[in-house]
């Protein structure tokens, strides 16, 4: 996992942000209870990268009571 975590750290939805193996392992047991069939280290990454983007337009959302609703906009918004 941690080369992914380094080709993830060179793009530029990851500036500014510390990509972890503690964080993708975080989002890799929501989507096994949420989306099993989809539930990667690189799906993981990629919802890591969606809520960093979305958290920045939005300080006030709070990732802990809306998990489920930020992972379905990442789903709507990459056509999953």
């Amino acid at each position: 996992m941690s080369d992914i975590i380094m080709n993830m750290s060179k793009q530029k939805d990851q500036i500014g942000y510390d990509l972890n193996e503690k964080d993708i392992d975080g989002v890799l047991r929501f989507l096994k209870y949420v989306d099993p069939v989809n539930a990667t280290p690189e799906r993981a990454i990629s919802i890591l990268a969606f809520l960093k983007s979305n958290i920045r337009e939005s300080s006030s959302a709070n990732l802990h009571n809306d998990q489920t609703k930020h992972y379905e906009e990442f789903k709507k918004k990459n056509n999953l």
